[in-house]
Formats: C-alpha cells, structure tokens, sequence
C-alpha cells in the first residue's frame, strides 16, 4: 500500500502515526495521573480517619485515667481534668462520626453513662458509703470492657 505512494506522503503518514501514538500515549498517562491522584485523596482520607481514631483511643485513656484518680482521691483537679478530657473526646468522636457513623454510633452515650457511674462512685465514697462506691467502680471497669 505505501508502494504507491510518494515519498513525501509516505513520511507524512509515519509523522500523523506517530503523533497519533503520542497523543494516545499521553492521553492515557493523564488519565493514570486522575486516578493515581484519586487513590492518594483517598487513602489521605483514610489515614487522617485513622489518625483521629488512634487521638480518640489515647483521649480515651487518659479519660480513664483521670476518672480512676477522680474517684480514689477526689481532687478538683482531677474532676476538671476528665471533664476537659471529656470534651477532647466528644470533639474527636463527632470528628470520626462524619466518616464512620456505624461504628462510633452509641460510643458517645456509652462516655455518658461511664462518667454518670463515676460520679455516683464518687459521691458514695464521699458520704463514706464504700460498698455502693466499690460497686459503682467495678460495673465502670466492666463498662469500659
């Protein structure tokens, strides 16, 4: 077929061909690109998703933590301390809620009534009632499992 062509328009051809490829080539490549950047967005999502989690879980147990220190020594420090810890953890649950709504649904009554069983265990052991305070801490320990 190129036989019966000229020289000049057999060159012209090759050239259209190999424009065509390159513009082909480079079409696919920008269409790797799209979706290359997609999969970052992402996995960018996914990694600050778990990066809140993972605050979250620290917030949780530093929660614990000062609600143990609230409820065996009764320090206002330690009331204020969970309370603020309190509200870190609310403001990270309603972070995750936005990007896993299953799996945070209920965690944040589940915070309520752990801090409502402390402060009961709280004010037994300040009316000197060890029985009902010692119970309030093991149904807050069996909570938090």
């Amino acid at each position: 077929m190129l036989r019966f062509l000229s020289i000049r328009s057999r060159i012209s051809f090759l050239l259209a061909l190999l424009v065509a490829s390159l513009v082909l080539t480079n079409l696919l490549l920008i269409n790797q690109v799209r979706n290359q950047e997609q999969l970052i967005s992402q996995q960018q999502h996914i990694i600050n998703a778990i990066v809140t989690v993972d605050a979250a879980v620290k917030t949780f147990g530093d929660l614990k933590y000062w609600l143990a220190d609230l409820v065996l020594g009764q320090s206002p420090l330690a009331q204020q301390r969970a309370k603020g810890v309190r509200a870190r953890l609310e403001e990270q649950l309603s972070a995750v809620e936005s990007d896993m709504p299953d799996a945070i649904a209920g965690v944040p009554d589940q915070v309520s009534e752990l801090m409502g069983t402390a402060m009961v265990a709280v004010e037994a052991y300040g009316r000197d009632d060890r029985l009902v305070g010692n119970s309030m801490v093991a149904r807050s320990r069996a909570h938090i499992l």
